[in-house]
């Protein structure tokens, strides 16, 4: 799988877990974006309701996007077999820890978003655990031999 299949698989992923946030963003305006961090300040400005929809999108699929291309990168130093489980779950673990503790705290949201809200840490934990899943089934569905 080429870095550009990985890059545009993590984008798909991204989008088929952005659409719980739109129905949810649908049925309920202004609440609680499923799944996706939401960004509801920018560069300390505090944002409209819409515009945190689209700007937590945004962040979602440029996360799952990179995570899909820098896996390529790193697949063969890590543990275990490139696209096994145990190789993904251990890269998922490291890109969390990377987003999380050093990303996050750089863009002025706090360490794994705390500033953002008390469940920012779960909700990038479940999506980079749905990152790793489906960037694992969509490889061997489709790009491994």
């Amino acid at each position: 799988m080429s870095v550009f299949e990985a890059m545009f698989s993590g984008f798909v992923i991204g989008l088929v877990l952005a659409v719980p946030a739109f129905v949810s963003e649908t049925l309920h305006h202004g609440r609680n974006l499923p799944i996706l961090m939401d960004v509801k300040t920018f560069w300390g400005a505090r944002l409209s309701p819409d515009a945190v929809l689209w700007w937590s999108v945004a962040v979602h699929l440029l996360m799952s996007t990179l995570f899909g291309g820098a896996y390529v990168l790193f697949a063969n130093r890590l543990p275990g077999l490139p696209w096994s489980p145990s190789s993904l779950a251990f890269y998922a673990l490291g890109y969390y820890v990377v987003i999380g503790g050093v990303m996050l705290p750089m863009t002025g949201l706090g360490v794994f978003g705390r500033r953002e809200g008390g469940s920012v840490w779960l909700e990038l934990l479940l999506a980079t655990a749905g990152y790793a899943t489906l960037l694992g089934l969509l490889a061997h569905l489709f790009f491994l031999g």
